[in-house]
């Protein structure tokens, strides 16, 4: 909506650094038959039945 939240570009941008960093190290993310779509709301939205699987790569 119109009201968003102050610190939301700052934890955005955190987020995605994250995940870039972990991306260089080797970590991908990979999508699971599991993922239905839609969302639940709360006192906040969520993603429904997310599940990601995180596979770390040694080299």
């Amino acid at each position: 909506g119109h009201r968003a939240c102050l610190g939301q570009d700052l934890a955005q941008f955190e987020l995605k650094l994250m995940i870039v960093r972990l991306m260089q190290r080797g970590v991908s993310f990979e999508d699971t038959p599991e993922n239905i779509g839609g969302g639940k709301q709360h006192v906040t939205c969520a993603p429904r039945h997310l599940v990601v699987r995180v596979r770390i790569d040694h080299d």
